[in-house]
């Protein structure tokens, strides 16, 4: 497979793999880097800053429907890296719904997984690593 369309594949989540590396990547990043160190990180939600401004024009219509929050991803990286550090409270406090995208995350690894492993015949080739 060309190193482009290998890219591409996991860019887009295109495939079991990626998905399995890309989500184990997400997690194990959130899981390895202090809760403290998002506290200090400048808010970057791609939603938030580019996407809903560029498209409305700087007049979000979701800023007056979610209290306190322009979009309903706002605050999931802090409150993921909480959930896997244990702080549960402080997880849902930071976005309500953490367990739902958690969950959701957890179901596509262990989905993915078994998609690889019968794909291979229950055993990993070089191309699924």
């Amino acid at each position: 497979m060309k190193r482009q369309n290998i890219f591409l594949e996991f860019l887009g989540f295109g495939s079991p793999r990626a998905v399995v590396v890309n989500f184990s990547m997400i997690l194990l990043t959130l899981a390895i880097i202090p809760t403290a160190f998002w506290d200090r990180s400048p808010d970057l939600c791609i939603w938030h800053r580019f996407i809903l401004p560029l498209v409305f024009r700087h007049h979000c219509p979701t800023s007056e429907i979610f209290a306190g929050c322009h979009v309903p991803s706002c605050g999931l990286t802090h409150a993921l890296s909480q959930l896997l550090h244990g702080d549960f409270v402080s997880a849902f406090d930071y976005n309500k719904l953490v367990f739902i995208v958690f969950g959701l995350i957890v179901f596509l690894l262990v989905w993915n997984t078994i998609k690889l492993i019968k794909n291979n015949n229950g055993r990993f080739s070089r191309t699924c690593v």
